[in-house]
């Protein structure tokens, strides 16, 4: 008989959801009702410019209808992409009350000199029939790290050319909505999801100002806050070894499909993303197939390659070990 655990996972991996795994199989449903366990998780990704990201993960089941999730990571970007360092957490709680269900979650992501990313977001989720249907909202605080604006002027009262320049601290609030339908039916998964973003204008503090920059009306640093940084973040939708999280986006949407077969799966993932700085776009296609590695143990390998509006075809490969801890007594 299959291990329960992994039965799970292979489901989770497919519909993103807890409830929508045990869905699908009523033994699985009832053994996991009666035995909590842990799943601990670790992977590596590595592209073909050099760059590379480990992430970790620790989640919790106690029951068929409730599960925790903490997740975490380092990437780092180096030859032919821009050099980044970042790092990003994320805290998950998802809960089915039967056909309803929801999720609540908080997030941090950062990167060195340029900007600390702090998410809120919630989610609400209707299953019917093989169905899924969730609806979901976040809120973004972005506090980006001081810069130096400068710019150069003409005065009509003189000739000669007059440099303003500011130390500028700047915090973006944004939001996002998006929906993600799925449909199960017996080892076939499909779904489809999209996300539109809004953002504020920037709140920003200027000091050791020089030319006489009129504060009263501050130029639109959303557009400028510092052209290098902008362009570098935008970038990373290139680069798949980052977070999703790294990137100010405008709009994304995804298609999939998964199949079920005893216990393994095979998965395949097409990703559109719209980055709302410089306005490029990237487009990703990715396959995974998870099997098992023993009873206790998974192995997930993904292959993909991105297409972007800035670089070559950037490919990547990764590898996630999943490992099963039984939480019963």
């Amino acid at each position: 008989m299959m291990n329960t655990h992994r039965f799970v996972v292979i489901s989770m991996l497919a519909t993103g959801g807890l409830h929508s795994a045990f869905a699908t199989d009523a033994s699985a449903t009832d053994a996991a009702a009666d035995r909590p366990f842990w799943v601990l998780q670790g992977g590596l990704q590595i592209d073909d410019k050099d760059s590379y990201m480990v992430n970790g993960g620790l989640s919790y089941m106690p029951n068929a209808q409730t599960y925790a999730a903490l997740d975490f990571g380092f990437s780092d970007s180096s030859a032919g992409m821009e050099d980044f360092e970042t790092n990003f957490a994320s805290l998950r709680l998802d809960h089915s009350f039967g056909p309803l269900g929801g999720s609540i979650s908080m997030g941090w992501f950062g990167e060195a000199d340029i900007v600390d990313r702090f998410s809120y977001s919630g989610s609400i989720y209707l299953e019917a029939r093989g169905f899924r249907l969730e609806i979901l909202g976040e809120d973004w605080t972005n506090h980006f790290d001081t810069f130096e604006y400068s710019r150069t002027i003409v005065p009509e009262s003189s000739l000669l050319p007059l440099v303003q320049s500011a130390s500028v601290n700047c915090e973006l609030d944004n939001t996002a909505y998006g929906g993600h339908l799925s449909y199960t039916r017996n080892e076939w998964y499909v779904y489809a999801a999209a996300t539109s973003y809004d953002y504020s204008r920037p709140d920003c503090e200027y000091t050791r100002v020089l030319g006489g920059l009129d504060l009263r009306k501050p130029p639109d640093l959303m557009a400028r806050f510092s052209k290098a940084s902008s362009r570098r973040l935008a970038v990373l939708t290139a680069s798949q070894v980052h977070n999703t999280d790294a990137v100010f986006l405008d709009n994304s949407y995804s298609v999939g499909l998964s199949f079920r077969f005893g216990e393994k799966s095979l998965t395949f993932d097409y990703f559109h993303s719209e980055e709302v700085l410089e306005q490029f776009s990237a487009d990703t296609v990715l396959g995974s197939v998870l099997f098992p590695v023993g009873y206790w143990g998974d192995l997930r390998v993904h292959l993909g390659a991105t297409d972007h509006d800035l670089s070559d075809t950037v490919t990547f490969i990764g590898v996630t070990v999943y490992w099963y801890v039984d939480g019963g007594t």
